[in-house]
């Protein structure tokens, strides 16, 4: 189902049900639509969301009884080795078998490790991650164990940000799903809020970013047919295409979650005007940074350590966050190269700035285009298929000549100037957006006197999704991979 129009339709009925039905059976029947939402897409998959939930309920139930820290320590590794037990085995157990079988072809012994092909849960890393948070909190004690097996299992598997977040923090999320047994659901203002972020989230997915994949996908796929000016622009719309597709993708949840009168988290501020990589990583997937901050960041030791420790702790938040995404040494290549370059931001800016010498209207503009051109080279080996291909797309990027400019031939017709086009206008809108969102007050945007212009703009979403919704090959969201 995953937000598709199955999902859509569904939604309705989902919402009717639980204004007709009252208390702790709300709970209940969200419960039961959230396990149908995952049971969509792979049923058996079911028992590895019940199997974590299990297992977190009753070592949180363990920590709660106990203040003696070996076994706190005891009950807490109990929950980390089966959640990141579960997230290796999925994920990384046949990456590591193949690269160790490449390892012993290449000494030259015959031996050989054999495992079966799995297919990856989808969301995994999310609800792994959301509900070992909330097992350290406890153990923290930080907040309180919830004592509702049913609202802990609700928490673990709250459907619209189950498959690819936003990864929310107990304190915040339980709180809210306690109360939505009695509260009333029938909100104007929460319902209005709701469905303008879930169809401002279906435009940036349906007609930014799967429009963009069109182009992305048949040169990235092929990079050695490409070079020049075919690879910049397939590299400049991939940043927009996993930008619009991720940030699509939570607006949909949250806008879905606000129907309920549920809050979540915001996992996106504007990451491509950012003036800096540490910039960057405060407004791009928010939820999951901070995760990595109090989770991994803090105690290999925050900024109580010295320089030199500091940095390295940096580099390895950096590299964890690109294995994270992936069994590929791409996505680990990815990490290690922002951790590279948010370390030399850091001390860049410790420096005497050469942008003091520029006239002040045009150093934001050139610091956001420098921090854009080093996200996309990064861009560059998370999309790549290989690290050979990484550096080959590179290496023809610059590869002046005959063919350095556009290359139409081996991009059929759809993939050719409309597409570009479309790319080119679904970019600038979204960027405007972003910038009207990002400087203009929620007073003035939510303004009576601006009420024909709102209508207008949606108006013309709606009318966009209809056009652009039933041409060309419907694209997965990027992150149900991950």
């Amino acid at each position: 189902m995953t937000f598709s129009n199955s999902f859509l339709i569904s939604l309705p009925i989902i919402f009717a049900s639980l204004l007709i039905i009252r208390g702790r059976f709300r709970w209940l029947l969200l419960l039961f639509f959230s396990y149908l939402f995952y049971m969509s897409w792979r049923v058996e998959y079911i028992l590895l969301i019940v199997f974590s939930t299990l297992v977190d309920y009753f070592v949180t139930s363990l920590l709660s009884r106990t203040s003696v820290p070996w076994k706190k320590k005891i009950y807490l590794s109990i929950s980390v080795i089966v959640n990141i037990g579960l997230l290796f085995y999925f994920k990384y157990l046949f990456f590591f078998a193949d690269s160790a079988n490449q390892i012993l072809s290449f000494i030259g012994t015959d031996g050989r490790l054999n495992t079966p092909a799995i297919l990856l849960p989808v969301g995994i890393s999310f609800y792994t991650f959301q509900t070992l948070g909330y097992t350290i909190d406890v153990y923290r004690g930080k907040i309180e164990r919830e004592k509702n097996p049913v609202v802990f299992a609700l928490f673990v598997s709250f459907f619209p940000q189950l498959v690819a977040g936003p990864i929310e923090r107990s304190a915040d999320l339980l709180p809210q799903l306690r109360n939505i047994a009695h509260k009333k659901l029938w909100n104007a203002s929460d319902i209005s809020d709701g469905l303008r972020l879930i169809t401002w989230g279906m435009f940036k997915k349906i007609v930014v970013a799967d429009r963009l994949a069109m182009y992305v996908n048949p040169i990235y796929n092929e990079p050695e047919t490409f070079r020049g000016m075919s690879l910049i622009l397939a590299t400049v719309f991939f940043a927009f295409q996993i930008y619009c597709d991720f940030s699509g993708y939570s607006d949909i949840a949250i806008g879905v979650a606000r129907l309920f009168g549920v809050r979540l988290s915001k996992n996106f501020d504007a990451p491509y005007f950012a003036r800096s990589l540490p910039d960057f990583w405060q407004r791009w997937h928010i939820t999951l940074s901070k995760w990595f901050r109090d989770y991994l960041y803090i105690p290999l030791g925050g900024n109580r350590v010295s320089e030199m420790r500091w940095g390295f702790n940096i580099i390895i938040v950096f590299a964890v966050s690109g294995i994270w995404h992936g069994a590929n040494w791409t996505f680990a290549i990815w990490g290690l190269l922002h951790g590279g370059m948010y370390l030399a931001s850091h001390y860049l800016s410790k420096m005497k700035s050469p942008f003091m010498y520029i006239p002040r209207w045009m150093q934001i503009p050139i610091q956001t285009f420098l921090v854009f051109v080093c996200v996309c080279v990064a861009w560059i080996f998370f999309r790549a298929n290989t690290v050979h291909d990484a550096f080959l797309i590179i290496g023809n990027m610059f590869a002046f000549g005959d063919g350095w400019a556009y290359r139409w031939d081996a991009i059929n017709v759809v993939s050719g100037e409309l597409t570009i086009a479309l790319g080119l206008f679904g970019i600038l809108t979204v960027l405007l957006v972003d910038g009207l969102l990002k400087w203009i007050t929620p007073d003035v945007r939510s303004s009576a006197k601006l009420a024909p212009m709102r209508l207008a703009f949606y108006t013309l979403l709606v009318f966009s999704l209809t056009l652009f919704g039933i041409q060309g090959p419907a694209q997965q969201f990027v992150y149900f991979q991950f």
